[in-house]
């Protein structure tokens, strides 16, 4: 069996050649380098040898010139197999050094194989041709020898600065991409960050916006620190399960502390990754507290819109049945004598009924059915009368402080309607104390507000300059489960008999009305601050003033005017005829809006004036109101109701009715406007 020696400094090209030529039945030693494998050879000579020429120590050129100077050696078939020397003039160096053979990597295994066994054959039979054995001191050789050295060495330089370029090139692509990604990250909207080991490895600027922490201070601190106790338990269970590789669903909302003790809401998108070769889970946070501030709000302002809803479908019924407590009340006190016990009951009984007209009063103004009254407002007026009705009802205990410039400006408005939310904003105030010590605050400011420059937690307000109405107080504070309700419609945190819970609903649907926005900030025992925004009036507004109701003036008569009542409700048909024939008026009543008009069709132009209900079956008061003045253009009118969606004082006016009348009507009142519109020319 024939022995091969290889000579190759790669041991992966020698175990490819060992295991090529072993396969065809040759026995193969071997050798990592010239000086290596003349030892090799010198102690078991072989059948041919098989060098590769770059190599360290020894090359494959030295190699070859001492193995034709070896007698020992000289007889035995050199050949070269190289990828590094691969010109023409390599080939003549290594087959005037005496190689038989010069094959170029790489070859066909099967070809390969031929070649080699071929010299062998060649060999055995004489055969093969022998180069010039050149001796070692020749100087033909060392210059032939050095020419391709250098020559090969300035290829290797070529192609080693070739090669630093483009790792340059490479490298300075890299910091240009890292530098593009870094500019990304840093200036996107969300939070981006890396959790590994339950800690921050990575975040962008973002997080230490959201945080108000750098990441130098957060990032030896488990990141569940960071989120609110009660969500904390459920992420940090899906964080354990994701880098665990199990199923779990990419997106979750949950609040977070900063530094500053805000709670915000985010919006989580969280993968599982490897980081320096270990699980971690890389994370988008968006910040969404705007958007579960307006989904409060929102819902918040359905509730109420329900609640308007139902108001007014029972204000009407509710406020005929006062008008009927009221009026026959009224009626029974004047014919009693003056310091009657029957009539200090009857007084009790009227005043009663009074709350309840007060009651519905608050609940139509959920759904704003009442006269508006907007002029330009400076709410500094309504604070100094506030306060005057406060100082004399809060206990020594509690301090007033106001702080209110003459310089904010004002703002359109109803000016009854916001001193309700003042003092419903301040009576909240003074329960929260409950007696103890502590402080009420209302300061007045102006803020504005711009898409650049918002109020977080009121993300419908639009842009413009608002003025900014603060109440504060000491008290007992509330928790996050009652600041969700104190909006809704009779939530109380009062003790029974204390109050309607209807004071901050109410405030809230004027405030909504107004285009402005109330929040409130709170924690269990740190007090509480409401900030109310309203718009401020840019320019001077002006308007026409809804009539107020009359004083406290003698009940005007009647001289002897002709007066067609309709009512669909007998009871109340039968105390204003009372009241109106007590006045001093003839009356005629009907119970039903045709029946009322069949009278005006029989007696034409015999009534001064009508009174007519708004809300009848067949036809509405406002239908009747027209045909009565298409029939007698000089006839009055005066239209009453306990509710309606369809008319106000304004749009009464705009069909030609004279005066308009809320329900329950009081006789006094009545009085003076039957006696006004008679009187009008």
């Amino acid at each position: 069996m024939d022995t091969i020696l290889i000579v190759d400094d790669n041991r992966q090209n020698l175990y490819m050649l060992q295991s090529l030529l072993s396969g065809n039945g040759y026995t193969v030693m071997k050798a990592v380098n010239g000086e290596d494998a003349l030892r090799v050879a010198r102690e078991t000579p072989p059948q041919l040898i098989i060098s590769d020429i770059l190599m360290p120590v020894m090359d494959g050129f030295t190699l070859c010139k001492k193995w034709q100077a070896d007698e020992s050696l000289c007889r035995i078939p050199f050949v070269f197999y190289t990828a590094t020397y691969t010109e023409p003039q390599d080939r003549e160096l290594a087959l005037n050094l005496g190689a038989v053979r010069f094959i170029v990597k790489p070859e066909e295994p099967d070809r390969f194989v031929e070649i080699i066994h071929n010299v062998i054959a060649d060999q055995q039979d004489a055969k093969l041709p022998r180069g010039k054995c050149l001796p070692v001191e020749n100087g033909s050789y060392l210059k032939e020898y050095n020419e391709r050295l250098i020559h090969k060495l300035e290829q290797k330089m070529m192609a080693l600065e070739h090669e630093i370029a483009e790792r340059k090139r490479s490298e300075q692509a890299l910091r240009e991409s890292e530098e593009k990604y870094r500019l990304l990250v840093d200036n996107a909207n969300e939070a981006i960050f890396v959790i590994q080991d339950q800690h921050f490895t990575f975040v962008n600027s973002r997080v230490e916006e959201v945080l108000g922490y750098s990441f130098e201070e957060i990032k030896d601190i488990p990141f569940y620190k960071f989120v609110h106790p009660k969500d904390r338990n459920i992420i940090v269970e899906r964080h354990e399960r994701r880098i665990q590789g199990k199923e779990v669903l990419s997106t979750s909302s949950f609040r977070i502390i900063n530094r500053q003790g805000d709670q915000l809401w985010l919006h989580l998108n969280s993968i599982r990754i490897s980081w320096q070769g270990a699980p971690a889970t890389l994370n988008f946070a968006r910040d969404i507290t705007r958007e579960k501030n307006y989904e409060k709000q929102l819902l918040c302002s359905q509730k109420l819109e329900a609640m308007g809803a139902l108001a007014g479908g029972i204000a009407h019924d509710f406020n005929n049945i006062l008008a009927v407590i009221i009026g026959f009340s009224e009626i029974a006190r004047t014919e009693l004598p003056p310091g009657s016990k029957i009539g200090g009951d009857i007084d009790s009984i009227i005043i009663a009924a009074k709350r309840g007209a007060e009651l519905i009063e608050q609940i139509l103004a959920f759904s704003r059915q009442e006269a508006d009254q907007f002029k330009a407002l400076k709410l500094q007026d309504v604070i100094r009368e506030v306060i005057l009705l406060l100082r004399a009802s809060l206990p020594s205990t509690i301090e007033l402080k106001v702080e209110a410039a003459d310089s904010v400006r004002p703002i359109l408005a109803d000016s009854s309607q916001m001193h309700q939310v003042l003092m419903n904003l301040c009576t909240n105030a003074r329960y929260a104390i409950a007696g103890q010590p502590g402080v009420i605050s209302i300061r007045l400011s102006e803020q504005r507000v711009t898409k650049h420059v918002s109020v977080r937690d009121c993300p419908g307000l639009a842009p413009g300059n608002y003025l900014v109405l603060t109440v504060s107080d000491t008290g007992c504070g509330m928790d996050e489960a009652t600041q969700a309700r104190i909006f809704d419609p009779f939530f109380t945190t009062k003790e029974k008999g204390q109050g309607s819970g209807l004071g901050l609903s109410v405030a809230h649907s004027i405030i909504r009305h107004h285009k402005g926005e109330i929040v409130v900030d709170s924690k269990a025992g740190e007090g509480t601050r409401f900030r109310v925004y309203l718009p401020v009036l840019e320019e001077s507004a002006t308007g026409d003033l809804v009539r107020k109701s009359p004083g406290e003036k003698k009940m005007p008569q009647g001289r002897g005017e002709k007066i067609l009542l309709v009512d669909d409700e007998e009871l109340v048909v039968s105390m204003m005829e009372q009241m109106l024939d007590r006045m001093g008026y003839r009356v005629t009543s009907c119970t039903g809006s045709l029946a009322g008009l069949e009278v005006l069709n029989n007696q034409p132009g015999y009534f001064d004036l009508l009174i007519t209900d708004m809300t009848m079956p067949e036809m509405t008061g406002a239908d009747l109101a027209r045909e009565a003045l298409a029939l007698y253009p000089k006839m009055r009118v005066i239209l009453c109701t306990g509710f309606s969606e369809a008319m106000d004082e304004s749009a009464a006016r705009s069909i030609g009715i004279h005066s308009f009348l809320q329900k329950p009507v009081s006789m006094k009142s009545l009085a003076a406007v039957v006696r006004e519109v008679l009187d009008q020319q």
